[in-house]
């Protein structure tokens, strides 16, 4: 369950409490809405430890003056729909209010984005392409995406780290860094992005 804690004489109040597993709680720029990832209950007979279970998973957002909670966003059930696991999806707000998230279903992780408004809707692909999407941060004004990722022009790019940055509302992919370092970890500030290379 997530919990909203508010003070020492207001009960904790519990978001869409249900049989389901919900983390990653992130709360909006304007402090009325917490998103976070809800996947099904475990339970049941025991899972065979050597055969890989598809993991389904959506997002979720409640308003927490009203307590009011929906689905904005659902993978599909196979396996690339699956929950990512070595970075997680990396939920976050942009402008806009909407959410943008990390999601393999095109057998890449991809940053895609959608609305919080409800009711549900389908996700935009922001980072097309054939490589991999890692780190993300988000600009100070929630308008810009920076994030890393092996591609580039360069040979050998596909085995280095860039940074990229592309528009939470449209627009496409911008290099920010290329050549034969590789740069990783960005940190986005009011005037640009900090990483670091080697």
């Amino acid at each position: 369950f997530i919990g909203v804690y508010r003070n020492a004489d207001t009960p904790i109040g519990y978001l869409a409490p249900s049989t389901s597993r919900d983390f990653s709680p992130q709360w909006s720029p304007d402090g009325t809405q917490i998103a976070y990832v809800r996947i099904a209950g475990s339970g049941g007979p025991p899972q065979d430890p050597l055969v890989e279970a598809n993991q389904p998973w959506a997002i979720w957002v409640e308003d927490v003056r009203t307590a009011h909670a929906h689905q904005v966003w659902h993978s599909g059930t196979g396996s690339r729909d699956s929950l990512p696991q070595i970075k997680g999806p990396q939920l976050n707000w942009v402008a806009g209010n909407n959410l943008i998230f990390i999601s393999e279903q095109t057998n890449w992780p991809h940053i895609y984005e959608v609305s919080a408004n409800g009711p549900e809707h389908a996700a935009r692909l922001l980072t097309p392409g054939r490589f991999m999407v890692e780190d993300i941060a988000i600009s100070p004004d929630l308008q810009t995406i920076y994030y890393t990722a092996n591609a580039g022009t360069t040979p050998g790019d596909d085995d280095r780290r860039h940074i990229f940055r592309v528009s939470a509302q449209r627009g496409a992919p911008v290099t920010v860094t290329h050549g034969t370092n590789s740069e990783w970890w960005p940190a986005a500030t009011s005037d640009g992005v900090a990483y670091v290379q080697a």
